[in-house]
């Protein structure tokens, strides 16, 4: 037999040794409590004169059905479920070979025999899994260790939020405790996973108690939509609070959410699709140097071309917007940016012609981008005509 062979097959020893201790302590400590403690003397014969066939169908279905197998510093709902199988099958076949064999057990004697059995092993394998952290943890070095534990809120209590928050609880060494969680979901509001409060939906980020708490946002909904996604990354990044994200669900198995997939938002996760990749110097070629319009420039579109666009250094960017408000807004982001010789803001509305005829004469713009529209959809529905003299 192979060398590598023969070290698995010997790995099963210890964990069968254990089990086997557990079990021979799990059956005689069910007699003394059937018994309360005064166990008769036929009884006492009767579970020495079987201890041994227990312990031994006990320990040998567990090693059998693959719980000797398992790695013993890990121990999740899969390993209790087959624990749970193991021991409900060796409880079964042993209660019925005593009778079989004419033994009267007392029943109260196989049911106490079984839970003591199994919360025995499950205190083994728990107290197994916290030994092989504490040995992880002592291993990583001092500067990974000593550090501020940072608290941190899970956006999302479902599965994935739950897995995440399971991961870090069991892991304290990467100092991040998750303190609250935030769920559009009324029903859970008030309720707690692992330990954790669900304080309420996403807007309680504004309380001042979380901003001054917080250092950082884990968003765990890998079902939501991408508007969604992207309202809450900018929530986040409006209250000043770092935020990461898991993977989409066709990257993700629930329940197997490692803090090593969390990553920052990234635009596929708003666009739920691959990002279209621009032709960055086609781009630059027609804006370097050019005269540029930009209508609509105080909306999110037309700003975020603003900005965009002065990134390829344009001679001139025509800032063209009938709101004044927003136009004097974006103005002044864009003055902080550096372009005051740049930017030539411009009041006015795309459908008055006289006033954009008078602009593109005097300033004669080499590319003009469109962006002033009504843009929310089903207030415009109720209103169509203002809705295509505008956007036409």
């Amino acid at each position: 037999m192979p060398i590598a062979n023969l070290r698995r097959r010997l790995r099963v020893l210890p964990l069968g040794g254990l089990y086997s201790v557990v079990s021979l302590a799990a059956f005689m400590a069910a007699y003394y409590v059937r018994f309360d403690g005064n166990v008769p003397r036929e009884y006492i014969a009767q579970m020495l004169q079987i201890v041994g066939w227990a312990v031994v169908s006990q320990a040998g279905i567990m090693v059998a059905t693959g719980q000797a197998s398992v790695l013993p510093t890990y121990f999740s709902m899969v390993d209790l479920r087959g624990l749970l199988f193991s021991n409900a099958l060796s409880g079964i076949l042993l209660f019925a070979a005593f009778a079989l064999v004419g033994l009267r057990i007392p029943a109260g004697v196989m049911i106490l025999d079984l839970i003591l059995l199994t919360g025995g092993v499950i205190t083994a394998r728990i107290a197994m899994r916290y030994w092989g952290e504490n040995q992880r943890t002592n291993r990583l070095p001092a500067h990974a260790v000593n550090g501020v534990t940072r608290l941190i809120a899970i956006m999302g209590a479902g599965e994935a939020g739950a897995a995440v928050a399971r991961e870090l609880l069991n892991k304290p060494y990467l100092r991040f405790k998750p303190v609250v969680f935030f769920d559009d979901d009324p029903l859970k509001w008030n309720q707690r996973i692992h330990g954790i409060p669900i304080a309420g939906n996403s807007e309680l980020l504004r309380e001042t108690k979380w901003q001054t708490q917080l250092r950082k946002i884990i968003i765990a909904m890998p079902g939501a939509s991408a508007s969604r996604l992207g309202e809450i990354a900018r929530l986040a990044a409006e209250v000043g609070i770092p935020s990461d994200t898991i993977p989409a669900l066709d990257q993700l198995v629930v329940g197997r959410v490692k803090i090593a997939q969390l990553r920052p938002v990234q635009i596929e996760d708003l666009l739920r699709r691959s990002p279209v990749l621009l032709d960055q110097a086609g781009i630059r070629s027609l804006i370097r140097d050019q005269i540029v319009v930009v209508t609509g420039a105080g909306g999110s579109i037309g700003s975020e071309l603003c900005r965009q666009i002065l990134k390829q250094s344009p001679r001139s960017l025509l800032l063209i917007d009938r709101s004044e408000v927003q136009l004097f807004q974006i103005e002044q982001e864009l003055i902080e940016r550096g372009a005051r010789g740049v930017i030539v803001p411009l009041v006015a509305d795309v459908v008055d012609t006289v006033r954009i005829r008078e602009i593109l004469l005097r300033h004669r713009p080499n590319t003009l981008f469109h962006a002033a529209a009504h843009k929310h959809v089903s207030m415009m529905e109720s209103q169509p005509g203002e809705a295509v003299r505008n956007n036409s």
